[in-house]
């Protein structure tokens, strides 16, 4: 049951941080997917992906100057932006192959903040490796399962709502009538006729 119970939080808590990726960078959930995953087997967290994307959509919105210093164009060749995991393949593929790295690693903290130092990983091995794990970890993220996933969570909350009701209806029911057996047993507590040891071999004095 707790492997049952792992398994489900496990793939909910991806699922979720996929759907919230995509969100954030305009790409599929199967892209996100395959990035995160990719990242993953890498050594890079999800919630370092969700920051630097969320760092780099700020900065592709803004027009940043670093895009055109690595030579990464924002928009495709009709003039639509990119998404941002496309242009994050793109940007990783551009610092891993600069020779100055001093100018690479300011770039690179331009574009996506100061934890641009857990991504040093990427930068060597490139988009193409980064995609090839992502694609074999069978970890690719469907909207059928988001839309699974959601229900479940739905659920689930509901559930919990009806037994915390049930805890409160059973609580009201229950005090009064606890209640009143407890005084009740307390004031036909028959009194004590027969002598009750006492400290030392003693006797305590009987109530009557």
């Amino acid at each position: 049951a707790y492997a049952i119970k792992s398994s489900i939080s496990e793939f909910s808590e991806f699922t979720l941080k996929v759907r919230d990726l995509s969100y954030l960078s305009g790409a599929s959930t199967k892209d996100v997917s395959i990035l995160v995953a990719g990242m993953q087997d890498l050594g890079v967290e999800s919630d370092t992906v969700q920051v630097a994307l969320s760092k780099m959509s700020a900065a592709i919105v803004s027009g940043d100057d670093a895009f055109k210093k690595l030579g990464v164009s924002t928009r495709d060749s009709s003039g639509h932006t990119k998404d941002a995991v496309q242009i994050f393949y793109e940007t990783v593929d551009a610092l891993g192959s600069m020779q100055d790295k001093t100018l690479a690693a300011s770039l690179a903290r331009e574009i996506v903040g100061r934890g641009w130092t857990q991504m040093i990983p990427l930068l060597a091995r490139g988009s193409e490796e980064i995609r090839r794990l992502g694609e074999e970890s069978n970890k690719l993220i469907t909207q059928d399962d988001i839309k699974r996933t959601q229900e479940y969570n739905l659920a689930w909350r509901d559930m919990v709502n009806i037994l915390e009701r049930a805890k409160i209806a059973i609580g009201r029911v229950a005090v009064p009538v606890l209640t009143t057996l407890l005084r009740g047993g307390l004031t036909s507590t028959p009194p004590v006729t027969e002598p009750v040891p006492g400290p030392i071999g003693g006797t305590w004095p009987s109530a009557t």
